[in-house]
Formats: structure tokens, sequence, C-alpha cells
């Protein structure tokens, strides 16, 4: 997880930005997110407040038509284009490697993607999209877009094959991928009720509800030892990693 991520975007997603920056007024400042001083694009507010965006935040502050899509309108008549950070909890997938950036985002976003997107783009969102990257051993930056870039942009680091590191809103969060399939397959052995009882029991244990010792968690672990063995085994240590891996098996099929 050496790779700088910040360069790897001004590698690999700001060129397919050149039409609309060429356009732009540039001036220098601090950066509106980053706070370094920079050579950057001017961005002027609804209220009138005038900052400089660097070349790497205004790639999910850039409205575009060709390269992301339409905020109202169609696209034979567009109205409003749309910008990265107008997705909610979409996926940006950035490969360390030669292969082309991914925009994971699904419902009604999905339709309003450009025709000419320079991503392969997935209809995958929710707990599907986080079963996939822990499944995805690539090395690859792997941010969830919201409105609140300011928040997630301070929050990028590049993960590798043995882990998947999730940049957003809340910080960053490193989740190993190995034990994932194990578990998974294991979980998927239990019969229906057992799978619902069991995401109970460890999802309360890892949000602190439930105690190890109550009469419910010993009844679940006496009656699925295997499994229960198996958790405790491969199940990240780290709270936030495990919460990931947890929220992901309940898409499992």
């Amino acid at each position: 997880m050496s790779i700088d991520a910040l360069d790897l975007i001004r590698e690999k997603i700001v060129p397919l930005f050149k039409k609309e920056f060429d356009q732009l007024e540039k001036d220098h400042g601090p950066c509106e997110v980053f706070g370094n001083e920079v050579e950057g694009y001017v961005n002027v507010s609804s209220d009138g407040i005038r900052t400089v965006q660097s070349d790497v935040l205004r790639v999910f502050a850039q409205p575009s038509y060709e390269n992301i899509g339409i905020a109202q309108g169609t696209f034979e008549a567009p109205k409003i284009p749309m910008r990265f950070m107008d997705y909610k909890n979409a996926w940006m997938l950035i490969p360390t490697g030669d292969e082309q950036p991914e925009f994971w985002v699904g419902g009604k976003y999905f339709e309003k993607l450009s025709p000419t997107f320079p991503f392969i783009a997935k209809g995958l969102s929710g707990n599907a999209a986080l079963i996939a990257m822990l499944e995805d051993h690539r090395a690859y930056l792997a941010i969830n877009i919201t409105p609140r870039k300011e928040l997630y942009l301070n929050n990028l680091l590049v993960g590798d094959e043995g882990h998947l590191v999730i940049c957003d809103e809340t910080g960053t969060t490193i989740v190993p991928r190995k034990g994932w399939l194990a578990f998974k397959e294991a979980f998927l052995a239990l019969d229906k009720n057992t799978k619902t009882e069991g995401l109970v029991v460890l999802r309360g244990i890892t949000a602190g509800r439930m105690s190890q010792l109550s009469d419910r968690v010993q009844k679940f672990y006496t009656d699925n030892m295997e499994f229960a063995q198996l958790c405790a085994e491969v199940l990240p240590h780290d709270p936030q990693a495990k919460t990931i891996w947890l929220s992901a098996i309940g898409a499992a099929e």
C-alpha cells in the first residue's frame, strides 16, 4: 500500500477531463480541500465565495455530460450535467495496473451515466459491492463517492492484494481479505434460520450490543461449534473491518 493515491488519480483520471479543465480559470492559492498551495482551478460557490481547487479535487467537482452524465434532462436534450460528487454511495475503483478505472453505482444513478463514460460501469451498490471488492484481489484505490468530497478525499489510501482499503467519509478502513472465502462458504452452508441468528449474534457482538457470555450467544456457539470456531480464526480483529465482512455476508448467495 505504498502507491500515492493522489498521484494515481492524477495519472489515470485527471487526463480524462483535459477538455473541461482547459476552459477553466486558473489561479494560485491553498487548495479548498487539501490545504496545500497549488496552481489550480477557480471555483465560485453559490454565495460568491472564491476558492482554488487542485486538479485531483476538481475531478470530483467538475460537471461533464461527456465524461460523467446528466443530472437533469435527457442525453438528447441535456439540461444539467452530473459531477462525480452528485452520486450517492457510488464506488470509484482505480487500479494501480493498466486496467481501466471502474465506477459502480446502483438504481437510478446508473441510468444517468453518459454513453461515452470512460470508466467500466457496473450496476453494483451496497453489500453486493462490498462482496465484489473483497473478492477482487487487485491493488486499487476504492473511494466511496458522496457529496461530502471534503471528507473522503482526505482519507485516501491504495489497497493491495491482501487488503481492501475503503476510503469514505468516516476515514480509511483496512480490511483483510484472507479467510473471507472460507467464512462465506461456511456461512452459506448454514440453514436459513441459523444464518439469520448468526448475523444477529455476530453483528451484536461486534457493535457491543451483546456479550460473548450471554445465554443467546453461548447457545449459538454451542449449536454451531464448527462455524463459531472458524469465525474466531478468520474474522478480522479490527471492529470496523469486521463490520465490513458482516455487512457483505448479508448479500452473499
